[in-house]
């Protein structure tokens, strides 16, 4: 990710280090070296943690320092995609990071050709709604969308799903 592409989220989220002074959150693509923090911040989360490896190249990451502080990923499936993974450590939540990890996967998951986003949450409809998802029924997935591990297995049956059309979509 370029300098432009991170300058918003340098710029406009900030949170005190110990010492007082201001240190900006930062996104960028994950790695596999990230793999372990992001495994404990969403094991921390109580979200889903059993196949990431295979995912960890559709990940972004925000960082303070050297700290990771949230991720977020994208399943992509052709002009569909899964959102998932949205995780923010909690002493960094209500200060943009989730809001700007949503807007970079967004960006990224539209430059890959992706015209609709669908979730699924057990603790967070509110927040999507307000970032512009709709709910709907799990018949209303798409056979993609459907054939994941994530709906097939890891999610429960009771989780709200979601959509959202991407800028350009014409659904």
């Amino acid at each position: 990710m370029g300098e432009s592409q991170t300058s918003a989220i340098d710029s406009e989220i900030h949170s005190m280090n110990g010492n007082g002074s201001v240190q900006p959150v930062a996104s960028r693509p994950a790695t596999p070296a990230d793999l372990l923090e992001i495994r404990r911040l969403l094991s921390d989360s109580d979200l889903p943690v059993e196949d990431i490896e295979q995912h960890i190249g559709n990940f972004i990451v925000a960082t303070q320092g050297d700290v990771l502080v949230g991720c977020i990923a994208i399943e992509p499936l052709g002009t569909v995609a899964l959102l998932r993974s949205l995780c923010v450590r909690p002493e960094c939540r209500n200060r943009g990071v989730a809001a700007e990890l949503g807007a970079r996967i967004a960006e990224r998951a539209a430059r890959a050709g992706v015209r609709r986003l669908y979730l699924m949450t057990t603790t967070a409809s509110e927040y999507f709604e307000r970032a512009g998802f709709s709910i709907c029924s799990r018949d209303e997935m798409p056979a993609e969308i459907q054939g994941t591990l994530q709906f097939r297995a890891l999610c429960p049956a009771t989780a709200v799903c979601m959509r959202r059309d991407l800028p350009g979509s014409n659904s």
